[in-house]
């Protein structure tokens, strides 16, 4: 999930009542600091969304050693910072 919309109205309360996948999984997760700073609207809260749905995750018992979650300090909402995740998303999913 390389900045996944966990932002999307309902959707944390969605996963909290929803049980997380099997532990056969691995999940990638990424978002920049800077994604949504810009923005008037629920958007701005996308980087604090997605390491609380992180956070979720592993507290509902999905295995920290299958989910990896990264951010960039830097990081915006842009393809330019995307394609630099997507080659680790890929060695690191494929890689278990």
């Amino acid at each position: 999930m390389i900045s996944a919309s966990f932002w999307y109205e309902g959707f944390l309360a969605f996963m909290r009542e929803t049980p997380v996948p099997d532990g056969t999984h691995c999940i990638y997760m990424y978002v920049g600091e800077l994604e949504g700073i810009y923005k008037p609207n629920i958007q701005r809260e996308m980087v604090e969304r997605t390491k609380e749905a992180s956070a979720l995750l592993l507290a509902k018992g999905f295995p920290q050693d299958r989910l990896k979650f990264e951010t960039d300090a830097n990081g915006t909402h842009d393809a330019f910072f995307f394609t630099q995740r997507f080659m680790n998303a890929m060695l690191w999913l494929f890689g278990h």
